[in-house]
């Protein structure tokens, strides 16, 4: 790390310094998000002190932090290359050789997956983050402030479908298919009781950020998930449940909620199950051939979520919606 008492020597040309060019999937982004997205090993109270005594320059001229930058704008930076983003993204695309991740489908802007169980999506070397990160280097657009990321959640024990951005377009136009609620989201679940009918679960849930728990609560938000038998037991289900909303843990919550929490599912009362809950994002369906050239992808679940479902229900099991 710098000496701080180096950073503000005058005149501000004295420090070591990047001219740095903007790309595509910089246009419009604040000047000071795209610094600290640059430089996160520096303190935002140093960023913010140079933006105002004008040692950030845009296109050789002192600039707000609050700029939008534009295509080829060229940004200065008085910090050296070993102030700025650390070997930590480098060595995570180094180490990471998982070849557990199945491609669904790929298109310029977006990349959808089919996370493994167990698998986190973000932190760590291990993670499909790290994984995503080592399959696209080299393949995107240069970008200062752009990383490809993960546009809606899954949880570490979840499978399935999850889509990542290649770029700043890709993720703005998925994003505002979620925003307006158009894309269908299916998942496999086994629930414990006997769901022998279609329902439609509708609650008020809110999100407990000190326990890490979705509630219903009055204060919450809206969630809408329609649930379908594909099997049934004396003692579990297996239904499909097509999500309309976004909430964390929704289906975990609202599975509990309505008396047939996931089976393994300890944080939501679920019944005892070796290995944990089985709960795979199975399909995802848009209105058009956007943002994908298919209006509809599919992931298959893992062998082992197979194996299990067969064994309970004791015959072979063909997932179809």
């Amino acid at each position: 790390m710098y000496a701080y008492r180096k950073l503000f020597p005058p005149p501000c040309y004295r420090i070591a310094l990047m001219l740095l060019t903007a790309g595509v999937d910089d246009v419009g982004r604040r000047l000071d998000r795209i610094v600290r997205k640059l430089c996160p090993n520096v303190p935002l109270s140093i960023i913010y002190r140079l933006l105002r005594k004008g040692c950030i320059l845009v296109d050789g001229k002192k600039a707000e932090p609050h700029e939008r930058i534009h295509l080829n704008s060229v940004i200065f930076i008085p910090f050296s290359a070993s102030d700025t983003v650390s070997d930590r993204t480098t060595r995570l695309v180094q180490e990471n050789q998982s070849t557990n991740v199945e491609i669904i489908a790929e298109s310029e802007h977006l990349l959808a997956l089919n996370k493994p169980s167990g698998m986190a999506v973000h932190d760590g070397k291990d993670s499909l983050t790290a994984w995503v990160a080592a399959y696209l280097a080299g393949k995107l657009r240069p970008s200062l402030s752009f990383t490809p990321g993960p546009l809606h959640r899954l949880d570490q024990a979840t499978s399935g479908l999850i889509v990542f951005s290649k770029s700043l377009e890709g993720a703005r136009l998925f994003t505002a298919l979620i925003r307006e609620r158009i894309v269908v989201k299916r998942y496999i679940a086994l629930v414990d009781g006997r769901v022998d009918k279609e329902y439609l679960w509708e609650d008020l849930l809110l999100r407990d950020q000190d326990q890490r728990k979705t509630f219903a609560n009055a204060q919450g938000k809206s969630a809408l998930t329609r649930v379908f038998p594909l099997a049934v037991s004396a003692r579990q289900s297996l239904v499909r449940a097509e999500i309309f909303t976004g909430r964390t843990h929704q289906i975990r919550a609202q599975a509990s909620l309505h008396g047939h929490p996931l089976s393994g599912d300890k944080k939501y009362g679920g019944s005892f199950q070796k290995n944990g809950f089985l709960l795979h994002a199975f399909e995802m369906e848009f209105p058009s051939d956007k943002p994908f050239a298919s209006q509809k992808l599919t992931a298959r679940p893992p062998q082992a979520f197979q194996k299990k479902i067969e064994a309970i229900f004791e015959r072979k099991i063909i997932i179809v919606t």
